[in-house]
């Protein structure tokens, strides 16, 4: 079956993909396009199409429409005070704040239209489609710095957001206006929900229930929303195809036992559907499955065949003609990847269980296909591969259906409520059954790009795809022996890992450096805020090592007992497990010496000449303090000075020591360092310019938080450094920070943000051999192939 949307579909979602990673000129992609539509123009009318020249209009096309999309009409605002006035569109209620999206409607008196958001600590709730203004800074979102680590700029380019507004609280003024029929339909939806859910169920059931039918994870406890996600069901908490698929499926049942005829009754159940996606604010999942499901429908009522693969497509093509950015939609790809492995993945298991069949092994073989189409997503993603997933999915899903449609039929009549608060707590129950059987999700890296390219083309080899079904068996065993071996290589050098690296980690105004040396993972401080309630152990340190895969920590080191060096730790031995911990002293903090004693973990007080060894000779070395005697009322001056000796090279790790401290050490010893460790965040009590330069370092290390209240780094030691020929690395500028150590050589690799709006002229030249030995490489394979299948055809002729 021919499916005319998918290739357009890949070409839009690459076209994207350009846009958002590479720096193009829409002036050079509009005189490119319409080279190309004049050509496929003039070939027309000769009556000789060009081949394929439509595909790349539609490629150019869409990096045209993503780079007019990104840009934005309130760019000349930003980084200054504005006056605004717009309508509240959408209201998130977080812990101690509350969130609004804010459609500006005019900035200084001058008419603009575009989306913004703000958080709000002290004001009274804002209502959606309420008028306000108000007078703030409009700042660019910050990306993510480490890499892999949730994106909050791209993110909210998914709701159509480029700007935050930093808005001043005493200047939020409610204006009086007519509230939109739109919004008012929103607000009367969502009050008659939690109106009758909290009157008829218990707080528990309630809010799962506004999580299950508004898809909004607000309401739902991020104990239990863990629990659905390990268990690999938390797909029923977004809205999406099994939501609206059973709320037109009942919504036929019903009109079909009233005698409803189906050109009736499709229409009717759009309408509905339509209405439904509408009242909980259009997420890219429910459009997505009303997409799909109109589409279906309509097949129907005009008795046309039906493709769920093309149907996809075009869904797909129409969503990011919406917004193209959702394309990193998490919840967008998990929609669209379920989907087509159900489409694609399913038939093909079904076929190997062959004979059997049944309600049952459809049932386990659409969540065995699903699981294995949305395997890179999750491992990427969440880390975990949920084991039970195919367990939990067959027990919960059935009742979790049921207690959907219950849940929509108590909005209308709420006297069944009593029966649904039942069901949802035999449901409950049946989950914290399953949370009992002793066997933990597995836990995974986030795999790189190319370990997800070449997964999904096993899964197209091992399918047969039709597009690639002229190539011969033989062909199709030899590329899927190939991509398999490229895996497992890249797999087996992952477990083999023995070189040294640093990972500086950027949390921020504090310290968190990660020791990879010889098979072991080692932390020196782990991150952690000064003021406020923010925590970047859990937010960025350890979601930064799951990321990695670690789930093993061989150690430790706490420099001293500043916040922003050790606080982040708690988050982190809840979230893996530590072999010992590494102290300059006796653990000031009650609280932590409290949470290691119930955990039983050792602890180990280092100074001077304590040593920790590996098997390839490297060494940990404690430098300071001294001895026991060594104690001072500046807590900097007790950090532990820990020297790394590896590969023939030595990096020196200061915690916050201070100028006194660099005396004292100087003049113990002589130190020939090849990477330091800035300390105390470039402070001017520290890094004297007797210590560098007796130090002389290669490169220097800065871990510091942008824009922080303490002017870290200070001017003259970044001087100092200078003077003395050090390379230096900042986080606050690059983000994370990786020294490599390579036999003779050392590598400092600075992240600098995602790869967002990269030259691609300077790229290519930048890697124009490797390229051109991958362009090589693939022609001759592509040579290769084709003669040979040119070879056995004409062999096959000849006997």
């Amino acid at each position: 079956m021919r499916r005319p949307a998918l290739i357009p579909a890949l070409l839009i979602a690459v076209g994207i993909l350009t846009a958002y990673y590479f720096k193009i000129s829409s002036w050079s992609v509009l005189f490119l396009s319409s080279i190309s539509a004049l050509f496929w123009m003039i070939s027309l009318i000769k009556g000789k199409t060009i081949k394929r020249i439509h595909l790349l209009i539609i490629f150019l096309v869409s990096i045209l429409y993503s780079n007019i999309y990104f840009d934005s009409n309130i760019s000349d605002y930003a980084s200054q005070k504005n006056n605004i006035t717009g309508i509240i569109d959408k209201s998130y209620e977080r812990e101690d704040y509350r969130s609004y999206d804010i459609i500006i409607n005019n900035i200084d008196g001058k008419v603009i239209e575009e989306k913004v958001r703000t958080s709000l600590y002290n004001t009274d709730p804002l209502i959606p489609g309420m008028t306000v203004g108000l007078r703030g800074e409009l700042v660019e979102p910050m990306p993510n710095t480490n890499p892999r680590l949730f994106d909050y700029r791209q993110y909210l380019l998914t709701k159509n957001i480029k700007y935050l507004l930093k808005a001043e609280e005493s200047s939020v003024e409610i204006i009086p206006s007519n509230q939109a029929l739109g919004y008012k339909l929103q607000n009367s939806f969502r009050q008659r929900i939690d109106m009758v859910y909290s009157s008829g169920l218990s707080v528990e059931n309630a809010g799962f229930m506004k999580a299950l039918i508004t898809g909004e994870k607000d309401s739902i406890q991020k104990e239990e929303y863990e629990i659905y996600k390990d268990m690999g069901i938390a797909h029923i908490l977004a809205i999406s195809g099994l939501h609206i698929g059973i709320l037109s499926g009942f919504l036929l049942f019903i009109m079909s036992m009233a005698g409803l005829k189906r050109n009736f009754s499709i229409p009717i159940t759009i309408l509905f559907i339509w209405m439904f996606s509408y009242l909980v604010g259009f997420p890219e999942s429910a459009l997505r499955a009303s997409i799909m499901i109109t589409l279906l429908m309509g097949s129907k009522l005009i008795h046309r065949p039906y493709d769920p693969v093309n149907t996809l497509a075009v869904s797909f093509i129409a969503s990011l003609m919406i917004n193209p950015f959702w394309i990193f939609s998490l919840g967008f790809q998990l929609s669209y990847g379920a989907t087509l492995s159900l489409a694609t993945i399913t038939p093909w298991i079904m076929e190997r269980v062959y004979p059997a069949k049944g309600n049952l092994v459809k049932s386990l073989s659409a969540v065995a296909g699903v699981n294995l189409g949305i395997l890179p997503l999750q491992s990427y993603y969440f880390n975990q591969l949920p084991v039970l997933a195919l367990l939990s999915n067959f027990l919960v899903i059935p009742l979790a259906t049921v207690n959907l449609v219950l849940g929509f039929i108590v909005i209308l009549i709420p006297s069944v409520a009593p029966l649904l608060d039942l069901l949802l707590g035999i449901q409950r129950l049946l989950i914290s059954i399953l949370g009992e059987i002793p066997v933990e999700p597995l836990s995974v890296a986030s795999p790189e790009l190319y370990n997800i390219v070449i997964y999904i083309l096993i899964i197209f080899i091992v399918l047969r795809w039709r597009d690639i079904i002229f190539v011969k068996n033989r062909i199709r065993k030899t590329v899927f022996v190939f991509l398999l071996l490229v895996s497992l290589t890249g797999i087996m050098e992952a477990f083999s890992e023995t070189g040294t690296e640093i990972h500086f980690i950027d949390v921020g105004q504090g310290d968190a450096s990660l020791i990879k040396v010889d098979g072991n993972n080692y932390l020196i401080d782990t991150g952690g805020a000064i003021f406020g309630s923010y925590d970047p152990g859990k937010s960025i340190t350890l979601p930064y090592l799951q990321k990695l895969g670690i789930r093993h920590l061989d150690g430790i080191f706490i420099s001293h007992y500043h916040e922003d060096h050790y606080k982040g730790i708690f988050s982190i031995l809840d979230g893996i497990e530590i072999e010992a911990l590494y102290v300059n002293g006796e653990i000031s903090d009650d609280e932590l010496l409290l949470e290691i004693t119930e955990r039983g973990l050792p602890v180990y007080q280092m100074m001077q000449g304590s040593k920790i060894g590996f098997s390839d000779g490297s060494k940990i070395e404690c430098i300071w303090p001294g001895d026991s005697t060594y104690s001072f009322t500046n807590e900097n001056n007790n950090s532990l000075v820990l020297l790394l000796n590896t590969a023939g090279k030595t990096i020196l790790f200061t915690g916050d020591i201070e100028a006194e401290v660099e005396e004292r050490l100087t003049g113990v010893s002589e130190y020939d360092v090849d990477v330091l460790k800035v300390a105390h965040h470039g402070s001017k009590t520290s890094s004297s310019d007797n210590f560098v330069s007796k130090l002389s370092p290669q490169f220097s290390i800065i871990s510091v938080g942008r824009n922080n209240s303490f002017g870290h780094p200070h001017n003259s030691v970044l001087e100092t450094l200078e003077i003395n020929g050090s390379k230096i690395y900042r986080t606050d500028k690059s983000g994370l920070i990786r020294v490599l150590f390579e036999e003779d050589d050392i590598i400092a690799i600075p992240y600098e943000g995602p790869m967002y709006q990269e030259n691609l002229t300077e790229l290519i030249y930048e890697h124009s051999l490797s390229l051109s030995w991958v362009m090589i490489y693939y022609m001759l394979s592509y040579i290769l192939t084709s003669n040979y299948i040119k070879l056995e055809e004409h062999i096959h002729e000849l006997r």
